[in-house]
């Protein structure tokens, strides 16, 4: 197809381009789902049946402005009005433009703003519904770790948030992950010490490795991540051991994500033996876990699957 392409269909654009992005949609339709389409419906079915949840990220082009940023949180707040979404996974630099480390405390708080219209409206839902939905701060460059730790905790430190219940996500492959991880505990532990809810952390390797590398590169800039995949695995590990116990877990509760079997086993293994079933899920991509999310799912522990949704009108910019 792609040599006709070549050879005469560029000639017919209007014609040729519209039916390689309808073959592209094929290809990608196990993995990346459109926004209200049939095939996003049925999936959610399925999963609910399966009693796997699904944790919904709604992906497209990086924002250029403030407008996209204001259009992008509206559209949040759409998916948690929705009746078959409840739980949904937000970057910071989908809900503001302008974040910028030099000037951080004017950043923070700019998005201490936009995430309390966010978490605010968790608790409208949930006085329209009974439904208490959740939301999931998401990691993604390095430059936006402590941002995101600092406006999680800020923004949930508030009166108005003191019961609810709400995440973040740590990336392995940094090695400055792991005072976060002990700051975020340390909050944790006083949060619910005082009445408040506990927090979720989501535990990752990371995502963005081929970035950091180019970027330190181009900068001349010490590589912010580990350089070996034995470090990321090792501090996977010892973070799995600093949250996996019953102690730590009374105030944070865990996301284990990853598709490695070895660090699965391995966790289920630490999860049984320290009876934290309750407050621990497994988390792994939609369309690419496959057997192995129903084999843990008989282990008798929670999963749940990473979804991409995306506007139509975005799709193909997500391919990405």
């Amino acid at each position: 197809m792609m040599k006709l392409f070549q050879w005469i269909g560029y000639r017919f654009s209007g014609i040729s381009i519209p039916f390689m992005q309808l073959k592209i949609s094929q290809i990608t339709q196990s993995v990346v789902f459109v926004k209200d389409s049939s095939s996003f419906a049925k999936l959610n079915k399925t999963r609910t049946a399966e009693d796997i949840r699904l944790n919904i990220n709604l992906i497209g082009e990086a924002l250029l402005g403030e407008e996209e940023a204001l259009h992008r949180l509206d559209n949040y707040k759409k998916l948690l009005d929705s009746s078959d979404i409840n739980y949904v996974s937000v970057k910071i630099s989908t809900i503001y433009s302008q974040i910028d480390s030099l000037a951080y405390e004017a950043t923070l708080n700019d998005l201490e703003v936009r995430l309390t219209e966010l978490y605010d409206k968790l608790i409208e839902v949930h006085a329209k519904t009974g439904i208490w939905k959740f939301i999931n701060l998401d990691m993604e460059e390095y430059r936006d770790l402590s941002l995101t730790v600092d406006v999680f905790m800020r923004t949930l430190s508030k009166p108005q948030f003191k019961s609810l219940r709400a995440g973040i996500v740590l990336q392995a492959y940094i090695p400055d992950t792991y005072q976060y991880l002990e700051i975020l505990q340390d909050f944790a532990k006083q949060r619910v010490a005082a009445g408040g809810a506990p927090i979720k952390i989501r535990i990752v390797k990371g995502a963005n490795m081929e970035m950091e590398k180019v970027e330190s590169s181009l900068f001349g800039w010490e590589l912010v991540t580990y350089s070996e995949k034995i470090e990321s695995d090792a501090n996977y590990k010892k973070m799995l051991h600093k949250t996996l116990t019953q102690e730590s877990c009374e105030s944070v509760h865990i996301g284990v994500a990853s598709h490695n079997v070895f660090d699965l086993a391995y966790a289920i293994s630490l999860v049984k033996a320290n009876k934290l079933e309750k407050c621990v899920d497994f988390e792994m991509l939609e369309g690419m876990a496959g057997p192995l999310s129903q084999a843990i799912l008989k282990e008798g522990v929670q999963v749940i699957l990473y979804t991409p949704l995306v506007d139509k009108d975005n799709f193909m910019s997500a391919i990405a």
